[in-house]
């Protein structure tokens, strides 16, 4: 499992970044390995979607994308 750092989200749904060819050969390599994302890293990928007005559908998107961590650990 791929754990997902919040720069290389951004990156991947962003055209306009300038890492977005390097986030989009990354999500080329790892394949269908299941990616990883935090909820803490989730909120941070929703700080420019919410000041946009896109919150909800950007979240919807990501949690589809990812398996969501809560951080909470499962005993």
């Amino acid at each position: 499992m791929i754990v997902a750092d919040a720069t290389w989200v951004v990156a991947l749904r962003d055209p306009g970044d300038r890492h977005h060819q390097e986030a989009l050969a990354i999500n080329r390599d790892i394949g269908g390995e299941d990616a990883l994302l935090h909820s803490a890293t989730l909120a941070e990928c929703l700080v420019a979607p919410a000041r946009l007005g896109v919150l909800e559908a950007a979240a919807e998107a990501l949690r589809a994308s990812f398996v969501i961590a809560s951080g909470v650990s499962q005993k």
